[in-house]
């Protein structure tokens, strides 16, 4: 009697002094950042509006979900590429349904303590989709490109410039040299 009594005492000790949540569920949850159009800068700062994030969409990272006793975290999410609108969108933590399992298993101890002071019984969504708009008063610097054609000296120094960077051989730097003089 004494050898089935007492691992079911045991047992029953452990979950009286965990919470359900923090047994089942994680404190910190991976959430996909993905942005229409791809490659957009991504930084997430959190409920004190402090940068803990920098990436490039997509990626994926990993956010607590609780941020003290009874405190779900926040989270801000700025968007930005060049042509687009920033987007800047919140998320809040939601509460996780392991954490009512302590009516069952963690009982007060669990509701009340472990599950809120260790963050576990919040949850973050796992994948934020942000589609950017095209910003249309934005003006993209670009070189100006003459109309009128270069000069043989001109033409000369660019064909060497090219040659001195190594983007075209000796025998095409003299072949191309030729072509240009009179």
């Amino acid at each position: 009697m004494r050898r089935i009594c007492l691992p079911i005492v045991y047992m029953t000790i452990l979950a009286m002094c965990s919470g359900c949540a923090s047994i089942v569920s994680s404190k910190r949850y991976p959430i996909t950042l993905l942005s229409n159009p791809t490659g957009a800068s991504v930084v997430v700062q959190n409920h004190k509006g402090i940068d803990i994030h920098r990436a490039t969409t997509p990626t994926t990272i990993y956010l607590k979900a609780g941020r003290g006793y009874f405190q779900p975290a926040k989270y801000s999410f700025v968007y930005s590429q060049e042509g687009y609108h920033d987007s800047r969108i919140t998320k809040t933590a939601n509460v996780d349904g392991w954490y009512f399992g302590n009516f069952l298993f963690g009982g007060l101890v669990g509701f009340l303590i472990v599950d809120p002071l260790t963050g576990a019984m919040w949850r973050m969504n796992d994948k934020l989709l942000v589609r950017l708009s095209e910003d249309p008063g934005h003006v993209t610097t670009m070189k100006a490109v003459s109309d009128e054609p270069k000069t043989a000296a001109e033409r000369l120094r660019d064909l060497k410039e090219l040659h001195d960077e190594g983007l075209i051989t000796r025998e095409e730097y003299e072949h191309m040299r030729q072509s240009y003089l009179p």
